[in-house]
C-alpha cells in the first residue's frame, strides 16, 4: 500500500483502502456518484483525505476538493482542501472568502492564507468586518489580510489590533504599530517600506484618532513617534 495510506493512524487506513477504491473507480468510470461517495466517505473519515492528493487523478482531485469545501465536509477535510485547492489554482477568491466566517477556526485561517494573492479582488469593507467581528480568528484573519496592503493600510489595521482583547492579538497589533511608528518618523526605516506613509487629512485625522483609542496599549514612546508624525 502506497505510503500515504500507511501513515494514516489507527482505524483510518481502512477508510483509506475505501477511498483508494473509490477514487480507482472514479479514475476508471468518472461517475459523478463515486465523487460523492469519496466526498461522504471524508465527512465520516476525515484523515482518508491523504489519499485524495496521492492516487486521485489530476483531473478529479480540484473536483473533489470543491465539493469537500462546498458541502462543508467537516472542519480537518475543508482545511485541507483549501490548502490543496489554493496550491493548485483551482479556485477563485469567492470560493475562499465563503469560508472565512467558517465555524472551525482552522478552516479560516487556511482560507485567509489562501486568499492573501487575491486582497485586490476582495470586497474593500470585507477585511475591515473581519477584523472587527466578534471571533478572534476571524479578527486574525482580516488582520492577515489587510497586513499585506500599502503601509497607511498596515498602520490603521495595526492600531485597531493593539486594543483588541486577546492579547496575543492585541501585542501584535502594538509590534506592528511600533514598527510602522518609527519608519514614519525616520526616513532610514522608511525606505524599506514597500509603499508611502503620506495620508491624505481625510486619513490624517482618522489615524489621530485610532492612535489616541490606542494610546494606552501603545505606550507613551509609540504614541509620541505618532503624534510627531500626524502634527506635522
Amino acid at each position: 500500500m502506497a505510503q500515504a495510506v500507511a501513515d494514516v493512524p489507527g482505524g483510518g487506513a481502512e477508510a483509506c483502502d475505501r477511498l483508494l477504491t473509490l477514487l480507482a473507480e472514479l479514475d476508471a468510470a468518472g461517475d459523478e456518484e463515486r465523487g460523492r461517495a469519496a466526498v461522504q466517505l471524508l465527512a465520516t473519515a476525515p484523515e482518508a483525505v491523504v489519499a485524495v492528493d496521492h492516487h486521485a487523478k489530476r483531473s478529479h482531485v480540484s473536483a473533489i476538493y470543491l465539493q469537500i469545501m462546498a458541502e462543508r465536509t467537516g472542519p480537518i477535510p475543508v482545511a485541507l482542501s483549501v490548502r490543496a485547492v489554493a496550491r493548485l489554482g483551482g479556485a477563485g477568491p469567492d470560493r475562499f472568502a465563503a469560508l472565512l466566517r467558517d465555524p472551525a477556526a482552522a478552516v479560516v485561517r487556511d482560507a485567509a492564507t489562501a486568499l492573501r494573492p487575491f486582497t485586490g479582488r476582495l470586497p474593500d469593507r470585507l477585511p475591515w468586518d473581519l477584523l472587527t467581528d466578534g471571533r478572534p480568528e476571524v479578527r486574525r484573519a482580516g488582520y492577515r489580510l489587510l497586513n499585506g496592503g500599502p503601509p497607511l493600510v498596515r498602520l490603521r489595521a495595526a492600531l485597531t489590533l493593539a486594543i483588541d482583547p486577546v492579547p496575543d492579538l492585541a501585542r501584535r497589533g502594538h509590534a506592528d504599530a511600533t514598527y510602522l511608528a518609527r519608519a514614519a518618523t525616520d526616513a532610514w526605516a522608511r525606505r524599506r517600506l514597500d509603499g508611502e506613509l503620506t495620508p491624505t487629512a481625510a486619513e490624517r485625522a482618522d489615524l489621530d484618532l485610532l492612535a489616541a483609542r490606542a494610546a494606552e496599549r501603545l505606550g507613551e514612546r509609540t504614541s509620541g513617534l505618532l503624534r510627531e508624525w500626524l502634527s506635522r
